[in-house]
C-alpha cells in the first residue's frame, strides 16, 4: 500500500469499496465510519467522521474518506497515520485499513519536482562522446570536471554552438539515443508528463489530448498560460456519444465536499466549447482569468460533468488539480 504525503490544512482524501462475503461489490448497512491514528507506540486516535457514499450511478458501493489536517486535531508534521473503516455488510461488521500517510512540511519535494533521485533515472550513455553512463560517473570516488576526458567540453560545445538551444534542434544521436532510452524506461511522452489518458465510467469513454492531465487524472496547468483541454466522449465499443445537444462544465473548487446546490462559489467555472457534437469532441479553455484566482502549487478539486439534453447528469472525471509557477512573466 502506497504512503501518501500531504501538508497541513490540507484535506486527506481515500477511497474505498464495500463487498459481500460473495466479493461482489454491495453497498454497506448504514454509513460506514473511519477512525485515523498515529503511528508510533501509543497509536493514539486523532480523527473520527464518516465517510461519504459516492453518486452509485458511476459505482455501486465505492465511499470516500475526506477530513482536513488540522494541529488542532493533532496532526504533526513528520508523523505517520493510518485510516481504519468500519462498515456493515449484510449483517456481517468488519473493519480494514484503506489507506496511510505521512504529514510533511510546505516546502518539502513533491513529485512534480525534479530531483537527484529523479536524474538518476537518466542512466544512458551520451551517444558517441563518452562510453560513460550516468551510473559510471557518480559511482566514482573523485567526480571532477575533467576525470572523463572531453566528456564535458564535448556535450557544452554540441550544445552551445547552436543559435537555438533546445532539444530538439540537437537532430545527431544525442537527443535521438536519450528519447529512445526514457521512452523505453517510461513510455512514450510519459517521461515529460505529455500524457494522454482515457477513462471508462458507465459505459462511456472519455479521452483527453494535450499533455495536461497525467495519468492520475491530475490537471497541471501553468499560470497565465492559455490551456485548451480537448475531450472525447464515446461508448464502451469505442463509437463516439454525440453531444451536440449536450452542455458540459469544468469547475474547480477548493474541496469536493462542498454542499452549495448551484456553482456561485466555485474557484472557476468553464463552459466546453462543443468541437464536433457528432464525433463526441469538446474543448475547455482555461486561461490567466481562471488560474489568476488559483494558489501557486496548492491543489484543488475539479470534476468535468456532462448534462444531457433530456435531463442526464454524468461525471465522467474528476481529480486534482494544480496551478505552477512560470519563469517567464511578460504576458505580451
Amino acid at each position: 500500500m502506497p504512503i501518501f504525503e500531504y501538508e497541513l490544512d490540507q484535506h486527506y482524501d481515500f477511497h474505498f469499496t464495500t463487498h459481500a462475503s460473495t466479493g461482489t461489490p454491495t453497498a454497506a448497512t448504514g454509513t460506514p465510519s473511519f477512525q485515523t491514528f498515529e503511528g508510533g507506540a501509543t497509536h493514539q486516535r486523532v480523527d473520527t467522521g464518516d465517510t461519504t457514499q459516492l453518486n452509485t450511478d458511476l459505482a455501486t458501493a465505492m465511499y470516500q474518506v475526506c477530513s482536513q489536517l488540522t494541529t488542532v486535531k493533532g496532526f504533526e508534521i513528520g508523523k505517520r497515520y493510518a485510516i481504519l473503516v468500519d462498515a456493515t455488510v449484510d449483517s456481517i461488521a468488519a473493519e480494514d485499513l484503506v489507506g496511510e500517510f505521512i504529514v510533511v512540511p510546505a516546502d518539502v519535494v513533491r513529485e512534480d519536482v525534479w530531483s537527484d533521485a529523479k536524474a538518476a533515472f537518466v542512466d544512458v550513455s551520451i551517444a558517441s562522446r563518452s562510453s560513460h553512463t550516468a551510473a559510471n560517473v557518480w559511482t566514482s570516488a573523485t567526480r571532477t570536471l575533467t576525470s572523463y576526458g572531453t566528456l564535458v567540453a564535448d556535450v557544452a560545445a554540441a550544445v552551445w554552438v547552436y543559435a537555438n538551444r533546445t532539444l530538439t534542434a540537437l537532430s545527431d544521436t544525442l537527443w535521438a539515443t536519450l528519447n529512445t532510452y526514457l521512452v523505453n524506461l517510461h513510455g512514450d511522452g510519459a517521461w515529460n508528463r505529455g500524457w494522454n489518458m482515457a477513462v471508462s465510467v458507465q459505459n462511456t469513454t472519455l479521452s483527453v489530448t494535450g499533455g495536461l492531465i497525467d495519468g492520475d487524472g491530475h490537471i497541471w496547468l501553468t499560470r497565465d498560460d492559455d490551456h485548451d483541454i480537448d475531450i472525447t466522449l464515446a461508448d464502451a465499443s469505442g463509437v463516439a456519444i454525440n453531444i451536440g445537444a449536450d452542455t458540459l462544465y469544468l469547475t474547480c473548487r477548493e474541496s469536493d465536499e462542498e454542499t452549495s446546490t448551484d456553482d456561485t462559489d466555485a474557484v472557476f467555472q468553464v463552459l466546453g466549447a462543443i468541437i464536433s457534437g457528432v464525433n463526441g469532441q469538446a474543448r475547455f479553455e482555461v486561461g490567466k482569468t481562471q488560474t489568476d484566482t488559483l494558489t501557486l502549487n496548492r491543489h484543488y478539486y475539479y470534476d468535468i460533468c456532462k448534462i444531457a439534453a433530456h435531463g442526464d447528469v454524468v461525471t465522467p472525471i474528476k481529480g486534482r488539480l494544480t496551478n505552477t509557477g512560470d519563469s517567464t512573466r511578460r504576458i505580451a
